[in-house]
């Protein structure tokens, strides 16, 4: 787990190709848990990116992030 202030972000949940855009080439689906630390661990939400690989740079690049809730 990273440690990030009062949250950790957990091992992946999900990671997955997956063709978000519809574009015929798939991107990397990411899911993760989050959670509080300190003297209760409770999930918190999921915090979820979409990786999409540069052929010109050979590197993976955040192409869309956002975080859901639990709640």
């Amino acid at each position: 787990a990273v440690s990030i202030g009062y949250m950790n972000i957990d091992c992946f949940k999900e990671f997955f190709p997956k063709d978000i855009d519809s574009d015929g080439t798939c991107e990397i689906y990411c899911e993760q848990y989050t959670f509080s630390q300190g003297g209760h661990n409770y999930g918190t939400g999921t915090a979820v990116s979409i990786l999409e690989y540069n052929t010109e740079t050979q590197e993976f690049e955040v192409a869309d992030a956002w975080f859901e809730p639990y709640f």
